[in-house]
């Protein structure tokens, strides 16, 4: 608990710093006059740090030095502009001051709340599977050439996994936690709570609690863990969302609505056609020629994106994988052309078995229990009315629409249509979903002139989201408490230790890693650890023998390409076909 505090507060001041400074730079140097929310910077943030650190991780580990590099800039940012900062701590405590101390009290037992959610790993299936150990490389290493070859999903190169790496404060508390995606969640929640109660219960924002709600529990085991789905599918959620309650935003904020989207899409591939908002302002940029924030935008564009193919390359040989067919490259590193090929088809095969899973099998819990299932299900169904319902009403009301939300429609339409023809798996857009549900019950009131107030079905909604997800909380802590008190008592941690850090999976587990990964010999006195099941936790480097799970490596063909981890990995020769 202490660590995730310590950790939330350094992430924000980072990510608000660097999200500020990003800011002041484009307002200088574009000559416009933009300003913007805490979460706004926050994002912002995350788009511009991103650049100078796949810069680094090119020759560098990223990891806490890093942090403190970037840690040192804000510090020094503020000190120059301290009268500025001055202004914006009155800001936000004006902000704070709009709320009665009922609603602040409800906004900090909803962070409570998550806070506690926090105190254990949860053991997400790919969290423990590659993401645990992708972030270790990232850590320890600059970034490795054929990295993967030892498992092609470190290839995938989310910057998520990326820029977590330097917020695991492994060196702080001797493991890793993985808090970054909690953090941005935590100024969602306070963003939507304040937008409620700010605007007296305002139906659209009553609408947006609801859908948020709907997504907190369809994923509230991968919140608590990590997740390349969770933090782009949030940005594309709050954005969207944004644009439908301030039609004028992208009209007149470009900076987070160019910036967020490209950042987006190098943590996940799927939700590349959210891009289009980001294409709709350069085409008004052009259009107005407004060219200096259009000049900005490309080279913003080019310099997230260009180091992040050049991870690519040196990852898998590939300026995009599994996207095997822009083969540009020969190095010897290079990933088989059909091992791409056969992680595109299980991507897709894995996506139609959960949907199918869910709506025909909701009780045979193939991964998540019976009321999860069920409550994808109404997803599901919610977002088939909403799309229709906001069809009609977007038709009916044309004339009065503004056309931002037509833009953001179809952006949603367009990535749920790319979605369900690649294997829709709720997970790869539950912010999606839970846009599109927010979109089509707002469709019915864009063109109020008069708020409609619903604080009743507001408070409903905000016990309901309190008590449950405290309770769901409290019954996980119990169910835990019992296996690590009463089932068995053998393991290297106390109970008590959750109040300073978050319990680890393997730990809980009682995985003795000694005997849990045996050890592999390469050639060149390399030696990697194969773990007895598919869970690499965040060993360092592990592998898991070949099965249905996505593995399509086979370790026994691995060489190392020198004496050290950092040279990389190779396929053997007759492995390559």
């Amino acid at each position: 608990m202490i660590a995730f505090i310590l950790a939330w507060i350094t992430i924000s001041f980072v990510l608000v710093t660097w999200g500020e400074i990003f800011l002041s730079i484009y307002n200088k140097l574009c000559k416009q006059s933009e300003q913007y929310n805490l979460i706004d910077k926050l994002l912002l943030g995350l788009s511009l740090l991103i650049i100078p650190l796949s810069v680094w991780s090119l020759w560098l580990p990223s990891n806490h030095y890093f942090l403190f590099v970037s840690t040192g800039i804000s510090i020094a940012y503020w000190f120059v502009r301290r009268k500025y900062l001055q202004k914006q701590i009155k800001k936000f405590k004006s902000q704070i001051k709009e709320l009665s101390k009922l609603e602040l009290g409800i906004i900090i037992l909803a962070i409570m709340i998550i806070l506690c959610s926090s105190l254990w790993v949860e053991g997400v299936f790919d969290s423990v599977f590659y993401h645990h150990q992708n972030i270790r490389w990232n850590e320890q290493y600059s970034v490795v050439p054929g990295l993967g070859n030892l498992d092609d999903r470190f290839a995938f190169n989310s910057n998520y996994l990326l820029i977590s790496a330097m917020f695991t404060f492994r060196f702080l508390f001797g493991e890793a936690i993985y808090p970054l995606q909690s953090c941005v969640l935590i100024f969602f929640v306070f963003w939507i709570f304040h937008e409620l109660f700010t605007s007296k219960y305002e139906i659209k924002r009553t609408i947006l609690l609801f859908s948020f709600v709907l997504f907190y529990f369809v994923n509230i085991k991968f919140l608590l863990d990590t997740s390349t789905d969770i933090l782009p599918n949030l940005i594309a959620y709050y954005l969207i969302a944004k644009i439908i309650l301030y039609p004028d935003f992208i009209k007149k904020n470009y900076l987070l609505g160019l910036a967020a989207p490209i950042f987006a899409i190098t943590c996940k591939l799927s939700i590349a056609p959210f891009i289009l908002i980001s294409g709709y302002i350069l085409f008004r940029l052009v259009k107005e020629r407004n060219y200096r924030p259009l000049f900005f935008a490309l080279a913003i564009t080019l310099l997230i994106v260009t180091p992040w193919l050049i991870r690519n390359v040196i990852l898998s040989g590939y300026l995009i994988y599994p996207f095997s067919g822009i083969d540009l490259f020969s190095f010897d590193w290079k990933i088989p052309a059909h091992i791409g090929i056969k992680q595109q088809e299980y991507i897709k095969h894995i996506g139609d078995h959960f949907f199918n899973a869910v709506i025909l099998h909701p009780a045979a819990k193939s991964r998540d229990p019976l009321w999860i299932n069920l409550l994808t299900t109404f997803i599901y169904i919610l977002t088939t009315i909403s799309l229709i319902t906001a069809s009609i009403n977007l038709w009916i009301r044309r004339k009065q629409i503004e056309i931002s939300a037509y833009i953001v429609f179809g952006v949603i339409c367009i990535i749920l249509i790319t979605w369900f023809m690649n294997g829709p798996d709720a997970r790869f857009a539950h912010g999606i979903l839970a846009a599109a549900i927010m979109t089509g019950g707002a469709s019915f009131f864009l063109t109020n002139k008069r708020d409609i107030q619903t604080p009743k079905l507001s408070v409903c909604i905000i016990s309901l989201f309190l008590i449950l997800s405290a309770g769901w909380s409290a019954k996980r802590t119990q169910d835990k408490y019992t296996t690590l008190t009463e089932v068995e008592t053998n393991r290297e941690r106390p109970f008590s230790s959750i109040i300073y850090r978050p319990y680890p999976y393997d730990i809980y587990l009682g995985i003795n890693r000694n005997t849990h990964f045996k050890p592999y010999s390469l050639n060149n006195g390399i030696i990697i650890y194969i773990s007895s099941s598919y869970h690499t936790y965040d060993m360092l480097p592990a592998s898991t023998e070949m099965g249905d799970a996505g593995k399509l490596c086979n370790y026994k063909c691995l060489e190392a390409r020198g004496h050290s981890l950092q040279d990389g990995f190779r396929l053997k020769v007759e492995c390559k076909d």
